[in-house]
């Protein structure tokens, strides 16, 4: 038997297998390179991602958050995302005051609607200095952010930094 990696020829657009021998064994195994002169075409705006009217894809959009409970002196110092096809990637950094009454969560409005389960993604609070572990997930039902303490306690009444980033899937 002659195992050939050439003879006879590949039927058009398949290849031959490259045998080998290592004094006892056979194997044989196929390229996995491909020819340049192979690719050829041009992408249809089908096979493109959906990118939403002028925006660039990976471009950056800021948008206004809503926090609810009631807060004061919110500031937003970066409110950023961006959409490719069904995902929503987005950065958010805001510092407000707790009034007296403490709370347990806070729900912070995203920038498009969720869809699908409910996705946790990564934030962080600081008060009065402090890192306080924190959990954060999409509530798909209210469109929000829901962000509670690790611990289950209430966040206490001061000035808090909020920083969230994630992405989340859209419709």
């Amino acid at each position: 038997m002659n195992l050939s990696n050439t003879t006879p020829v590949a039927p058009s657009g398949n290849a031959n297998l490259i045998w080998q021998s290592d004094g006892t064994n056979i194997s044989a195994y196929v390229s996995n390179t491909v020819p340049a002169s192979a690719i050829s075409g041009v992408l249809s705006t089908a096979q493109l991602p959906n990118i939403p009217a002028g925006q660039v894809s990976g471009s950056w959009l800021s948008w206004t958050p809503v926090i609810t409970p009631t807060v004061t002196g919110l500031s937003v110092s970066d409110a950023q995302y961006f959409t490719i096809g069904p995902r929503t990637d987005f950065k958010l950094a805001l510092t407000f005051t707790i009034p007296t009454t403490t709370t347990a969560s806070f729900y912070v409005t995203l920038p498009a609607p969720a869809v699908g389960q409910n996705q946790l993604i990564a934030s962080l609070a600081i008060q009065s200095g402090t890192n306080l572990p924190t959990l954060a997930l999409i509530n798909v039902g209210l469109s929000a952010i829901a962000v509670s303490l690790l611990t289950g306690a209430n966040f206490a009444a001061g000035l808090t930094t909020l920083y969230i980033s994630g992405s989340y899937r859209t419709a």
